[in-house]
């Protein structure tokens, strides 16, 4: 009998010890494994393009400084005519018909305002260059076809100049040097949209390069110089050349697109 009683109350105490035991021992607190940051793919040029593109600075307005800024009213139709020209010779399907026949009916119908328009842009070369006025105006005129031949902007660009192409016709004479103004700002507000996101993704950039670590170096901004000065030309882009309205109209400046390292008195055929 003792024994049994002994047992039982041993056991009695057992049970308190053990619960005394696990009351006085703190819950373990597993802490749960660290997640990983996901990092996001690094940022890519906008509309594909290079991640070492050279874009214009911006002006004391926040404009871009292109090869149309600060012009004349006078000289916008000459330079909607180059716009136009490139649009004609680079778009494809139903917009390039558009701008091809509009733009052929406009070297004729517009000759007068675009020949004015052309007399002014070589008086002011000729006044700001003096002797090597010619030299600098096609240096000037190569890079207004450049400008509107960028490839990453073509798409949205030939939907704008189509657009311009199907109202130019119904402009009247006396109405026509205000077109050509807003229609070169039409035309020109693809590039200088594209400018803006490529600055905003070179900001994106440099915020990713400095949390994530460099994967490329950063593309540079190279400076377009104002009207006052024109851009020298590196020695493996082709010039335009023509001496006089009347050439231009025969070939259309389509030697500016298609002739490669061409000189003065070449020209390429299509």
């Amino acid at each position: 009998m003792f024994s049994y009683r002994l047992s039982r109350r041993l056991a009695v105490v057992g049970m308190v010890l053990t619960l005394v035991s696990c009351a006085a021992r703190p819950p373990q607190i597993v802490a749960p494994a660290p997640v990983a940051e996901p990092i996001p793919a690094r940022p890519r040029p906008p509309s594909g393009a290079s991640a070492t593109m050279m874009v214009p600075q911006r002006g004391p307005d926040g404009n871009w400084l292109t090869v149309n800024s600060g012009i004349a009213p006078v000289e916008a139709a000459w330079h909607l005519r180059a716009g136009l020209n490139v649009a004609a010779l680079g778009c494809r399907g139903a917009e390039g018909e558009t701008i091809t026949q509009s733009y052929n009916a406009m070297l004729k119908q517009r000759k007068a305002a675009l020949a004015a328009a052309d007399r002014a842009i070589q008086a002011r070369a000729r006044a700001e260059r003096g002797a090597d006025w010619q030299d600098a105006h096609d240096d000037r005129m190569t890079q207004l076809y450049n400008f509107f031949a960028m490839p990453p902007v073509q798409a949205r660009f030939c939907a704008a100049a189509a657009d311009v192409a199907a109202r130019e016709p119904a402009v009247a004479p006396a109405e026509f040097g205000a077109f050509a103004v807003q229609a070169l700002a039409e035309i020109s507000a693809p590039f200088t949209d594209f400018y803006t996101a490529y600055d905003r993704y070179r900001v994106e950039l440099a915020a990713w390069d400095a949390r994530y670590g460099s994967g490329t170096q950063l593309a540079a901004v190279v400076a377009t110089p104002t009207i006052a000065a024109a851009m020298p030309v590196a020695p493996a882009t082709p010039r335009i050349s023509y001496a006089s309205v009347a050439e231009l109209d025969s070939w259309a400046g389509s030697a500016a697109l298609a002739c490669h390292g061409c000189r003065r008195g070449q020209v390429a055929s299509r």
